[in-house]
């Protein structure tokens, strides 16, 4: 685990076409287990748009 602007700094430098960044409220290191509905809809989302 990284602390958030690692996080953000990777994304920046990464080309805006194939990433997606996106922060979850509320959420430990398993977005997965935490918010599973939301987790599923964000993957799902972007693997469709590519």
């Amino acid at each position: 685990m990284v602390p958030i602007a690692f996080s953000e700094a990777l994304v920046a430098a990464l080309p805006p076409d194939r990433v997606r960044f996106e922060r979850f409220a509320e959420c430990g290191h398993g977005v997965f287990g935490d918010a599973p509905d939301r987790a599923l809809a964000v993957l799902r989302d972007f693997v469709c748009a590519a």
